[in-house]
């Protein structure tokens, strides 16, 4: 390469107008750059972009190949290694898209890894470092409500529900519209609800279906049928055990929770019946 390379130049000194020498010129640096990348040897190509823009300073590919260069120059190399790098890179080139990216990743990378290992906390605190020097990337806003999602999941998972809402929250207020987020906000709260309601935890669960009611965007009626069957249950139950006076007061609380509930209004005038003829 080096030996093609001086005698284009020496042929473009003789005819500087010369476009297929231009050509050839560039062809040569360009396959020369590239397999220094593919070699890691990374400072050589370094060299050869500098001595490229110097014989051909109108060329705009040097430019993009030494971005390439410092890219693929710190894959294999830890978040400390790199920082510095891209650092000194976005000093010189603040706005390139392809750098700011990729130093994203020297974040987003290891703080997957971490979330895949259940380390959600360490994955967050990183990706809030991140975001110190990155602020309001999108692919670390997205990268970190992942987390929070997945984190909540597992919560859920272990049936600690109130732990699994408040971090699916703190992913709703970084993204408020996420449908994903929003999903699974409804599912881990209609199934706290539920969890509430056969441990006879009704208290708690008409806070939950409260909150589901008000805040829920799809699935408010899912939240109302869930207080309407265990009220109506409950009610049937104690009716049929002769409870009348008991199952009126299930019919009520399901009435001040859901008063549009025409199972529940229908039962209760059925049980009001009952005791009257009693």
């Amino acid at each position: 390469f080096i030996q093609g390379i001086q005698v284009v130049e020496t042929g473009l000194q003789k005819y500087p107008k010369d476009r297929r020498l231009e050509q050839n010129l560039r062809a040569a640096y360009i396959d020369q750059i590239q397999i220094a990348v593919r070699n890691s040897q990374f400072k050589k190509a370094t060299e050869a972009i500098t001595k490229a823009k110097s014989a051909l300073p109108k060329e705009e590919t040097f430019d993009q190949l030494s971005v390439n260069v410092i890219v693929e120059s710190t894959k294999g190399l830890s978040l400390e290694e790199s920082v510095p790098i891209f650092r000194k890179a976005l000093r010189e080139k603040p706005n390139n898209k392809i750098l700011v990216e990729a130093f994203a990743f020297v974040y987003i990378d290891p703080a997957q890894k971490l979330a895949n290992q259940r380390q959600f906390l360490q994955a967050i605190k990183l990706l809030d470092k991140g975001k110190e020097v990155l602020p309001d990337l999108h692919q670390l806003l997205k990268a970190k409500t992942l987390v929070y999602n997945n984190w909540a999941l597992e919560l859920a998972k272990l049936q600690k529900f109130e732990s699994a809402v408040k971090i699916l929250e703190n992913g709703i207020s970084i993204k408020p519209t996420d449908k994903t987020l929003l999903n699974n906000w409804d599912s881990i709260m209609l199934d706290w609800a539920n969890f509430c309601f056969k441990r006879n935890r009704s208290d708690q669960a008409d806070e939950i279906i409260i909150k589901g009611i008000n805040r829920s965007k799809r699935n408010r009626r899912k939240f109302e049928n869930i207080a309407e069957a265990y009220y109506n249950d409950e009610a049937v139950r104690s009716l049929n055990s002769g409870e009348t006076k008991k199952g009126i007061q299930y019919l009520e609380s399901g009435l001040k929770l859901i008063p549009k509930s025409s199972v529940l209004r229908r039962n209760l005038n059925l049980a009001r019946q009952k005791k009257g003829d009693n």
